[in-house]
């Protein structure tokens, strides 16, 4: 249905066939980038699935299907420019193809509002914001997944720095009256998308308050352990032996003061590490997702039973 929505709207202003083949080509490619993860296709289409609920509403759906396609056709998580990029492809594509110049400018101004998304004295465009930002309000497997995506698009930051300007983003949602500006979109998805957020925010300040990064990006979950670290890491490594939904990688009980046990947990790998004096870490792979925290917290939790354990 993407390709197809966008062949048609083309074919208003153009009988070029290679030339539409050749700008829904670009679309692909700049959509299918493998530094994408959430800003694909797949949001492209959800976000057209969106909007054609609410086709009888919106005043000039040409424009509309233009934003759609061009508003993240220039997208790189290192620059802050990205809608202005994307509007000057835009402009070029447009114009070559004899699109009117009021089309164009309002298609501007549809982009750039996806910078801040706040409200827009242009009905159309509060309902182009108000699709785009739909995903607040899935279902939590789905918002999940989103966050997720999101986070690997921006994998080059470190969690500190990335988490702070996450939290930073999702409470200027919270803060705002609301989140959605047209009625259609607030009644929809408003009360899940507060709840999402919110639930987002808890995690993130959880593990912010909880552990502590190391210089390579690791999340480390600290065990303090009185007894004999070698003991620890060797009881430990027998309790994840036997654990469910534990794969072995390496056993290494090492010399005079360190060690290592690494396995995978829930297919998260994780590694129990002894450094003599520092003690015994359990620490992730650098840049671990939100979930890949959670599933490392329950092993954690298991391993303070060998903490706590008299040995003999």
């Amino acid at each position: 249905m993407l390709q197809e929505t966008y062949i048609n709207l083309l074919k208003n202003y153009t009988d070029d066939i290679s030339l539409i083949d050749d700008l829904w080509k670009e679309i692909i490619e700049n959509y299918s980038d493998k530094k994408r993860h959430y800003h694909t296709l797949s949001h492209l289409n959800n976000l057209l699935l969106q909007l054609i609920e609410v086709k009888d509403k919106i005043e000039n759906w040409e424009t509309i299907l233009f934003t759609l396609y061009y508003h993240d056709i220039i997208y790189n998580a290192l620059k802050l420019d990205n809608e202005f990029q994307s509007v000057e492809l835009m402009e070029i594509r447009l114009k070559h193809i004899n699109v009117p110049i009021k089309i164009i400018d309002k298609c501007k101004n549809q982009i750039l509002a996806t910078k801040k998304h706040f409200e827009n004295s242009d009905l159309d465009t509060n309902y182009f914001t108000d699709a785009d930002l739909s995903v607040l309000g899935q279902e939590i497997k789905d918002y999940n997944e989103y966050s997720e995506k999101v986070r690997l698009e921006y994998l080059f930051y470190p969690s500190i720095v990335y988490n702070e300007g996450r939290l930073k983003i999702l409470n200027d949602f919270l803060n705002l009256n609301q989140i959605y500006k047209t009625e259609y979109f607030h009644k929809k998805f408003e009360e899940k998308a507060i709840l999402n957020i919110s639930e987002e925010i808890k995690k993130l300040d959880f593990f912010k308050e909880k552990y502590y990064l190391s210089y390579s990006n690791q999340w480390i979950f600290c065990i303090e352990n009185d007894g004999d670290y070698s003991e620890f890491l060797y009881f430990g490594a027998q309790l994840l032996d036997q654990t469910q939904n534990v794969e072995k990688i390496e056993y290494y009980p090492g010399f005079f003061d360190s060690g290592y046990y690494r396995f995978y947990y829930k297919n998260v790998k994780l590694h129990l590490e002894w450094e003599g004096m520092l003690g015994v870490d359990l620490r992730t792979e650098p840049n671990p997702s939100e979930s890949d925290l959670i599933v490392t917290q329950e092993i954690y939790e298991l391993l303070k039973t060998v903490r706590n354990k008299n040995y003999a």
